[in-house]
């Protein structure tokens, strides 16, 4: 069967941070698992699907009773294992497609940045809603398309099939959930600024590749491209700032207006 998920690039290891970038992505990624982790309720199941490195399962384990962490990536699940695995903390690998767990064994799913590298969300979102027990919620986040993309422009990062803003991915989860709340996540107007910023020399740097001829490189030119492109974009950032220390999770926060949000989050319970 072909994987409903493909392998991405865009992981990352805490304390190995190679650019400003990759350590706001990482610390927007722990504000969203610690929502998640005011929202489990005591002696709770939780599923998280596209685990990655495992940190955010790691966070999860420490609020729920157990917590399991899928990913599709071999190598991801034996780091995120050897690094976080504890008795009720478990990583396993997928195949990215089938949920290998029977129905309704989860009080929580958790899939965070994941549906953007989706190919059929029906599936993927079928999946998650079979695994939940009855009145389970699941909670997702994913880039907002807002934000990033220019009008019918296709995805720039060539790891995502595609974007959504609020209301598409409302709309997208309407079809298997039923209560759903939408929220966006925002940055502190310094990180706010560097995103903005940062998305602006990237859309630049697309207009010199109009026919899209990125797409059609070999995978591993595809990777040296985006290294180009972070390194091209960090220069707005004064060298001299330790960002580890000036940026931080407390600088992100939730409102109900998605528009310039970061982030889109969705917090849906399955239908009964």
């Amino acid at each position: 069967m072909t994987p409903n998920i493909s392998k991405t690039g865009e992981r990352m290891i805490p304390e190995s941070f190679k650019s400003i970038d990759e350590y706001i992505m990482y610390i927007r990624h722990v504000f969203a698992y610690n929502f998640c982790s005011q929202r489990i309720p005591p002696k709770a199941a939780v599923l998280d699907v596209g685990c990655g490195e495992g940190y955010g399962t790691h966070i999860i384990s420490s609020v729920s009773d157990s917590a399991i962490g899928l990913d599709v990536e071999q190598e991801v699940i034996i780091r995120a294992a050897k690094k976080y695995g504890s008795n009720n903390c478990v990583f396993q690998i997928y195949n990215g497609t089938d949920i290998p767990f029977a129905t309704e064994t989860f009080d929580i799913v958790i899939s965070l940045q994941v549906i953007e590298h989706i190919k059929n969300a029906q599936k993927y979102l079928e999946e998650i809603s079979r695994v939940l027990k009855k009145n389970g919620i699941c909670i997702f986040t994913t880039p907002n398309k807002k934000m990033r993309l220019k009008s019918q422009q296709k995805p720039w990062n060539h790891f995502h099939v595609r974007e959504y803003n609020g209301l598409e991915l409302r709309q997208t989860l309407e079809q298997i959930f039923s209560k759903i709340e939408i929220y966006g996540i925002y940055g502190s107007p310094s990180i706010q600024k560097i995103e903005t910023q940062r998305i602006a020399k990237i859309q630049k740097l697309l207009r010199l590749d109009p026919l899209g001829i990125r797409l059609l490189l070999p995978e591993s030119w595809k990777q040296k491209l985006v290294l180009l492109m972070r390194l091209i974009t960090q220069k707005h950032t004064p060298e001299k700032i330790d960002y580890t220390k000036s940026l931080n999770v407390d600088d992100f926060y939730i409102s109900p207006n998605t528009d310039e949000s970061l982030d889109i989050l969705a917090v849906c319970t399955k239908k009964s």
